[in-house]
């Protein structure tokens, strides 16, 4: 045999670096992204078979090794599926008992189990080197690099699509109001007193945070001890961001006697969607004789 017609020398399997555990962890990694940025079903169903099926796979063959036929192979299928929802149903256990929450956090966990059963799996395929020489050596070493190289690239895989999903997911801000009045006069320190048919005006502010109240489509509402006041002249204006400042003025009822009075107001943004109420302010209101 000539030297052009040599075989060249086989690759150890050991020394190449495993595709097959960069494929599996790449598509656990996609799939993981695909559920948390909640896509649509037709999207997100073929991610929930790829972490339902690779974690079970893998947690199969670490259980009973190489598959013995066709039959085998069917069992295993079987298998696979069932395996795969105890994975889910561990780490939901799981997080509930640290008290997380079972959204986004439940995907992270499959794919990270998926990939540390997949990694087991593939580490115990690969066939250790001999021992005793120094080209076994050579091997052990190359052969733990490379692996290390996959595992880091796996790895790598899954933490980038949690950071995508991450900065691409919207954080819910949370929106409420306040409301209070304006200034302590003439309603606050002792109690005031006005005339019968007098016109008393009260001023407030109304802020909002994580939304923006539209002056124009906030209402007022106005009770005299737990009756509504249907005459109320109603002023409203923009204040700072997200504040409306305002006033109402209604006549002093006819007859004398302490009163309370209660400022309901009602916010609502520009494209007239109701805001989260701030409930209501009151005060005391004396009607001299």
């Amino acid at each position: 045999m000539t030297r052009t017609e040599e075989a060249a020398p086989a690759t150890p399997r050991a020394l190449q670096i495993d595709r097959r555990l960069i494929s599996a962890a790449t598509a656990l990694g996609l799939a993981v992204l695909v559920i948390t940025l909640d896509l649509p079903m037709v999207v997100r169903l073929p991610a929930l078979l790829v972490l339902l099926l690779l974690p079970g796979a893998a947690l199969t063959w670490l259980m009973l090794g190489e598959s013995e036929g066709p039959g085998d192979r069917a069992e295993r299928a079987a298998l696979s599926v069932l395996l795969g929802v105890l994975v889910w149903l561990a780490v939901s256990l799981l997080l509930d008992a640290f008290g997380m929450s079972l959204g986004t956090s439940l995907a992270l966990g499959v794919g990270a189990v998926g990939l540390a059963l997949v990694t087991l799996q593939r580490l115990r395929r690969t066939s250790p080197p001999a021992r005793g020489t120094p080209q076994s050596f050579a091997v052990r070493v190359t052969t733990a690099v490379r692996m290390g190289t996959s595992i880091a690239v796996t790895a790598a895989v899954i933490v980038a699509a949690t950071a995508i999903a991450a900065t691409m997911i919207t954080k819910p801000v949370e929106r409420y109001t306040t409301l209070g009045f304006l200034d302590n006069k003439p309603f606050g320190g002792e109690v005031p007193v006005v005339a019968k048919g007098e016109a008393v005006r009260l001023n407030w502010v109304l802020r909002g945070f994580g939304c923006t109240p539209s002056p124009l489509l906030t209402s007022v509402r106005l009770t005299l001890d737990g009756d509504a006041v249907g005459d109320v002249a109603v002023d409203t204006a923009a204040g700072a961001t997200g504040t409306v400042t305002g006033a109402v003025t209604f006549t002093a009822p006819s007859r004398p006697g302490r009163l309370l009075v209660n400022l309901a107001v009602l916010p609502a943004d520009e494209a007239g969607n109701a805001l989260p109420g701030p409930g209501y302010v009151s005060t005391f209101l004396e009607v001299g004789t």
